[in-house]
């Protein structure tokens, strides 16, 4: 759905051409195949066990590749400065959040087992 109002809002406001639908057709195959194993995914994640915390930690690490994929990819001279600027900034975005979504992830692994104890000892 959001890749719909992507191509959609840009189409609308001219920044595509109507050939945008049948050029970007393999995003819209990805997203109908990635749909059922990032929906266990985030089953997952709600679990307070080692498949959990792995749950947890796709989004960060996919927030890390990407990334590494913009900053290992040189750009192109021909590019202007500002989309060169864009990269890096998303890059540097993407960073930040996966490292902090990382470091999230681990504390709240690291805080499941001690929360579980308590609660059952404050039972009566």
């Amino acid at each position: 759905m959001t890749l719909t109002i992507h191509y959609a809002l840009g189409q609308l406001i001219d920044i595509y051409e109507p050939s945008i639908w049948a050029e970007n057709w393999h995003w819209f195959v990805l997203a109908a195949v990635a749909i059922a194993p990032l929906s266990l995914v985030g089953a997952f994640s709600h679990h307070p066990t080692l498949l959990g915390l792995f749950a947890r930690c796709v989004l960060p690490a996919g927030a890390l590749a990407e990334a590494l994929m913009i900053w290992s990819i040189s750009p192109s001279y021909t590019m202007s400065w500002t989309f060169k600027y864009a990269d890096y900034m998303t890059a540097a975005v993407l960073l930040c959040c996966g490292v902090i979504g990382l470091l999230v992830a681990l504390r709240s692994y690291r805080s499941y087992p001690s929360t579980q104890y308590k609660s059952r000892r404050a039972r009566p």
